[in-house]
């Protein structure tokens, strides 16, 4: 994995990193292609308790969400040795990492579409919750 430095963040411990050809040019095509099929809808934002917005001076592009539990077992099995075996909660003490959430949200950009620079929120159910963010470029165009 390669790390990258994110703007303003150089002394903080490790943020951010890439993995490349983590699927083949294929696999990414039939992904986007199950996107496509679905459908697409404004992507919008968490704005707490549960809640969603449409907020488009954060984000303007639009998302396909996809609930994936194979998927996802995949993608984590191919990632895995990339990812922190654990992480430290300060109430709950160590904790293994698991897998990844089974929701996919797959998001498209147009021209001119975007998303400003945010902070990922964790993702809490009653049996876990998602600390880290895992995005995958399906083609590239940019």
């Amino acid at each position: 994995m390669k790390r990258v430095v994110v703007p303003g963040m150089e002394k903080a411990p490790f943020l951010c990193g890439v993995v490349d050809d983590v699927y083949t040019a294929a696999e990414c095509a039939a992904l986007i292609a199950r996107a496509n099929a679905k459908g697409w809808s404004p992507a919008l934002i968490n704005v707490g308790g549960g809640e969603q917005a449409y907020e488009p001076s954060a984000r303007n592009n639009s998302r396909c969400m996809i609930d994936d539990f194979e998927f996802a077992a995949d993608m984590f099995k191919r990632i895995e040795q990339h990812v922190p075996k654990c992480r430290v909660n300060a109430r709950k003490g160590i904790q293994p990492v698991l897998g990844i959430n089974e929701r996919l949200r797959i998001l498209k950009y147009g021209p001119g579409e975007y998303f400003k620079p945010h902070y990922d929120r964790k993702y809490q159910d009653a049996v876990s919750e998602s600390v880290f963010t895992v995005q995958l470029n399906l083609h590239d165009v940019f």
